[in-house]
């Protein structure tokens, strides 16, 4: 959010203290399936910084854990269905940045986005991506598929006419469209 610029009227030549009301994020964490169904009763763990907490995912799929302003990083430890069937359980691990999401209009923002869903769009580089680097990126094989792979399934059962115009593995405005609603921001 912008900032909020205050005045405060106070005597020269005497300290003051001033504190700021900061209150603590809410970090929420959907876990879907790749048709964007919830997965519930997940048996995740969830660490943000040193904190740690287990949870089994409800219904919606979504985890949401209060966590401190100045959180950078966590990460979600996800060990399948937690029922009492006897079945294979598959441990995915998963790490994230708080607070470092680019707009849906940058390169990098699109591939965060698509990591984030589970399409393999690619290691994002951590520099300034120059032209060059941008363009050898977007026609990428490992880019071109994730994006035409969410493109399939963000049309689901559309017709095939539809779905030649639209998936074409170029992340425009209306597949950066489709990203924000199915990413969540």
């Amino acid at each position: 959010p912008e900032k909020e610029i205050r005045h405060e009227s106070c005597a020269t030549e005497r300290r003051h203290k001033f504190v700021a009301k900061l209150r603590p994020l809410n970090l929420r964490i959907v876990l879907s399936d790749p048709a964007n169904r919830p997965l519930a009763d997940h048996d995740c763990t969830l660490f943000v910084e040193s904190d740690a907490q287990t949870i089994p995912t409800p219904a919606s799929g979504l985890l949401e854990k209060k966590i401190p302003i100045n959180a950078a990083s966590g990460m979600l430890i996800d060990r399948g269905v937690s029922s009492g069937v006897e079945q294979p359980r598959t441990e995915r691990i998963v790490r994230f940045r708080i607070g470092h999401l680019d707009p849906v209009t940058e390169l990098s923002g699109q591939m965060a986005r698509l990591n984030n869903l589970g399409y393999n769009a690619g290691e994002i580089p951590d520099h300034a991506i120059t032209a060059q680097e941008q363009n050898t990126i977007r026609q990428s094989v490992q880019f071109r598929s994730a994006v035409e792979e969410f493109q399939c399934d963000a049309l689901g059962n559309n017709d095939a006419a539809q779905i030649k115009r639209v998936v074409d593995g170029v992340c425009g405005k209306d597949t950066q469209a489709k990203l924000l609603e199915r990413h969540g921001s």
